[in-house]
């Protein structure tokens, strides 16, 4: 059940920053979008992602793009290093729980045709900066299991060729999202290794102890 007051603290964060595009986007969504979104937000800084969006100086930014997005945590500046660290696990555990918001417009080829008004373009983008987040996410089981379902996705992602492709890009799709996919993968590689080292059984590539 969400907070009777979820939705006026929406609306007071985002017309303080005059963000009033924003608040017409979240009003225009159909009932289960709206409430599916209005989920997201009540696990996020609200004022730090009006802070975000005015920063942009964007008028066409949306919600459905920000609210799972783990740079939204990464850039959060905080004198508190364990609020800090849980920020960032909860930003990615964020984006994997709601994962179908990007991952159904992968692929697609006309701009935010899908459901929510989603494109794909951001896809692999998306999910290097979940990467990044991962790098300097505290150690420990959480961030072991986010590390995990990432470098599984990139895997379930990839193309039979070996490449990746989330939109098409002017011609040069292909080339954009394998080079972001190897890029994440390349970040994670040495924190899978350390699961690895440490004989998780749940470690990708990791076989299990006898």
């Amino acid at each position: 059940m969400l907070s009777a007051d979820l939705e006026p603290r929406i609306t007071d964060a985002f017309r303080t920053h005059g963000q009033g595009h924003v608040l017409r986007h979240l009003a225009s969504l159909a009932a289960r979008a709206r409430e599916e979104l209005l989920a997201q937000l009540a696990e996020v800084d609200l004022a730090l992602m009006a802070r975000l969006i005015a920063s942009k100086g964007d008028d066409k930014t949306d919600l459905s793009r920000l609210a799972p997005a783990p740079y939204v945590a990464l850039g959060a500046p905080s004198t508190d290093a364990r609020a800090h660290g849980e920020s960032l696990l909860r930003g990615v555990e964020q984006l994997r729980t709601h994962h179908h918001y990007i991952e159904i417009a992968r692929g697609r080829v006309m701009p935010h045709e899908a459901y929510y008004r989603n494109s794909g373009y951001y896809y692999f983008f998306g999910h290097y900066y979940c990467a990044r987040v991962l790098q300097v996410a505290p150690a420990g089981a959480r961030r072991d299991l986010l590390v995990r379902w990432l470098a599984e996705q990139m895997v379930i992602d990839q193309n039979p060729d070996g490449s990746w492709f989330d939109y098409p890009l002017y011609g040069y799709g292909f080339a954009y999202a394998t080079g972001y996919a190897m890029r994440t993968l390349e970040l994670l590689t040495p924190l899978v290794e350390a699961q690895c080292a440490d004989g998780d059984p749940a470690a990708p590539g990791t076989a299990p102890r006898r």
